[in-house]
């Protein structure tokens, strides 16, 4: 256990919101292209498009990479931490969307660990930013 704590301690904090950030631009940039990926796919969107229409969808995932993306450029590190925590909790919801529309789907087992990955950045970015006393 010890291991894994030092392995999750050194973890590249940029590394991954370079690869998060991607991914939610790519995921939102592809809800956006108007392939009617929600009407496609019912069994696994279903939930989601209760919510909001796939375009609303697109460009929400799609701001929070870019966010993610300037505030990573910029080094505003309090503002990052509050971007992962929203990021993780936006893909722990979606983990849910896909589970509550089929349970069934193995959708989750992606999705929650990109949520724990988000979470991990927020704790450690906000000891990074804690005001030391």
């Amino acid at each position: 256990m010890t291991r894994l704590r030092a392995i999750l301690s050194d973890a590249d904090i940029d590394l991954i919101v370079l690869c998060f950030g991607l991914v939610s631009f790519l995921w939102g940039v592809a809800l956006l292209l108007e392939k009617n990926t929600f009407e496609s796919n019912p069994a696994s969107f279903a939930a989601m498009a209760r919510i909001a229409p796939e375009y609303v969808w697109g460009i929400g995932i799609l701001a929070f990479g870019l966010s993610a993306w300037t505030a990573l450029l910029a080094k505003k590190w309090q503002l990052l931490a509050w971007i992962s925590l929203m990021d993780g909790l936006l893909w722990a919801f979606v983990a849910t969307m896909f589970y509550v529309a089929n349970p069934n789907t193995t959708a989750p087992f992606a999705y929650v660990p990109m949520a724990l990955f988000d979470f991990l950045v927020f704790l450690r970015l906000r000891r990074r930013v804690a005001p030391h006393g």
